[in-house]
């Protein structure tokens, strides 16, 4: 026969003990901690397309939304053809064309490989027409807005930009480079939006294979393929003709 004391321990659970109980809680609390993850890229959220195109965390993505958004912000056209201010555009153009910030690309390798071709000092030849091309552009383009001495700086910028992409193509049959006249309006379009010949280097260098791939080619080749693209677009348009 069991006694009554004897009967209550058996049926009864044992309660946890202060220090099980405290041991349990910090082991809910540390695993609550290792569930907080810090924010990444992706759940970063930015204020202004300022904003974003100055930070190495943003994507093109963000971008583009904040773009479209800042865009339709106001119902004044001024600022829907702007959308992008003066001082946001270089960051703009660099973090869409390069997915970097403006100082990632001024210490990337490509700019070094500028800057090392300006140290060397070498002479860039340029022609009665391509100096007078230079100067009805920057005519064109700036007008009165520069003075003597910024006008012949950006002149000195534009040619040795030009002079450093037409390279790559090679030479004529003396080893002479010819200046293509397309790529200085290209040139000074970057230099405008305030990027240094270095960084506006690596700009041409990315959007020459993508967005103007005619560009490198040498003066004969692009003729052969502005007369294969003019056959192709004359069958498109007659195809779509009524």
């Amino acid at each position: 026969e069991l006694a009554f004391d004897t009967w209550v321990d058996e049926e009864e659970e044992d309660e946890p003990s202060e220090k099980e109980s405290s041991s349990a809680v910090n082991d809910e609390v540390n695993a609550s901690e290792d569930n907080c993850q810090p924010l990444g890229p992706k759940d970063l959220v930015f204020k202004s397309l300022g904003e974003a195109v100055r930070s190495s965390e943003s994507t093109a993505d963000d971008v583009r939304s904040l773009f479209s958004r800042e865009r339709t912000l106001e119902d004044e056209p001024s600022v829907k053809d702007a959308a992008a201010s003066d001082e946001d555009r270089m960051h703009l153009w660099s973090k869409l064309i390069c997915g970097k910030v403006v100082n990632a690309v001024e210490e990337g390798s490509l700019a070094e490989s500028y800057r090392e071709w300006v140290a060397r000092n070498e002479e860039i030849p340029t022609n009665d027409d391509f100096s007078s091309s230079v100067d009805s552009l920057l005519e064109r383009a700036c007008g009165g807005k520069m003075s003597d001495e910024e006008r012949e700086s950006m002149r000195s910028r534009v040619a040795s930009l030009t002079y450093f992409h037409n390279r790559r193509k090679g030479g004529g049959p003396d080893g002479d480079v010819t200046i293509d006249p397309l790529i200085a309006p290209v040139a000074l379009a970057i230099l405008r939006a305030g990027f240094s010949p270095a960084a506006a280097s690596v700009i041409m260098s990315h959007i020459e294979p993508s967005s103007m791939p005619l560009l490198r080619l040498s003066t004969r080749e692009q003729l052969v393929a502005a007369k294969a693209l003019h056959f192709e677009f004359y069958l498109l348009a007659c195809y779509h003709l009524p």
